[in-house]
């Protein structure tokens, strides 16, 4: 993988740099999206106090839990231009999100692979949302030789402080076009507190080898202290409005 990661890595600095002219694109998608984010900051009150400690107790605070929120939300389009296809079968691709309200981001260049790997130009910001759906247009996304009699398979991105694994069931086959729900989870293996669990659900083209919807919810909670904690919930949905590969009917 540290190949495939170098390799990808020239290839976006060729783009990025100009070192290589950037192609026309030979598929362009355009998906809707929506996207939510509720962030919630929780204390424990012990109702120890500094005067307590010193034995006086009338001011103590009183124990229980303390919490604020904040909220967000957006929508809009997602465009993905597809540039060519890598020897190591990873896709170049150019993401750009054209959003309602703050979220907008200009176009990035990435390289998708089908094991969910992405890697995006370092200097670009990439939203939430566009990772959700680059992670899912990789060639071979759909493996057979990787499914299993119970029509699931698994993928392992852990590295050295982080594990990154997820879980993949086809619950239903119409036609070519395949219901699948899915469990993400990510873990900080040096620190405590921190775990992001994302449950979702995918429509997959088998013909067309990309998603046409995806839903997440993503459900993030990382320790702040003694006794406090953040849990962040972020819910995304995207919908495909277009594809210049798609056959006229």
């Amino acid at each position: 993988m540290q190949i495939a990661r170098a390799a990808a890595l020239v290839a976006l600095a060729g783009l990025v740099l100009g070192a290589t002219p950037s192609p026309p694109p030979v598929r362009r998608l355009v998906y809707a999206f929506t996207y939510t984010n509720l962030a919630t900051m929780t204390e424990h009150d012990s109702g120890i106090s500094a005067s307590s400690a010193a034995g006086n107790s009338a001011r103590a605070p009183i124990s229980g839990i303390a919490e604020s929120q904040a909220a967000d939300s957006d929508r809009g389009t997602v465009s993905v231009d597809v540039l060519r296809e890598q020897p190591d079968t990873g896709l170049i691709v150019s993401i750009s999100e054209q959003a309602h309200e703050r979220r907008s981001s200009p176009a990035a260049t990435c390289a998708v692979y089908g094991n969910t790997n992405v890697i995006c130009d370092p200097e670009m910001h990439v939203n939430t949302e566009e990772l959700a759906l680059l992670r899912l247009l990789g060639t071979n996304f759909v493996d057979v030789v990787q499914i299993d009699a119970k029509n699931h398979w698994r993928v392992d991105q852990s590295g050295r402080h982080l594990s990154d694994v997820a879980d993949f069931t086809i619950d239903k086959s119409d036609d070519g076009i395949l219901h699948i729900s899915s469990v993400r989870v990510l873990r900080e293996i040096d620190a405590i507190g921190f775990v992001s669990t994302t449950d979702g659900t995918i429509v997959y083209d088998e013909a067309r080898a990309i998603p046409t919807l995806v839903v997440e919810d993503e459900t993030t909670r990382q320790g702040s202290g003694v006794g406090s904690y953040n849990t962040v919930r972020t819910q995304t949905s995207l919908t495909l409005l277009h594809d210049t590969a798609a056959k006229s009917p």
